[in-house]
């Protein structure tokens, strides 16, 4: 069985895919420029979402 790196679930939950549709795995991204990628919105007051108070 496989374990994946932190980054795997980090980037797909925190960021945007790049153009080409893209999200860092952790191993082999050297040419994915993270930089660039978008970050996602936090989900919305009062969403279930949430896990942090305000």
């Amino acid at each position: 069985m496989r374990h994946e790196y932190p980054e795997y679930w980090a980037y797909g939950l925190c960021c945007v895919p790049d153009p080409a549709g893209r999200l860092p795995a952790g191993d082999g991204d050297e040419d994915i420029d993270f930089p660039t990628l978008e970050v996602r919105p936090a989900p919305p007051s009062g969403s279930s979402a949430r896990t942090l108070a305000e």
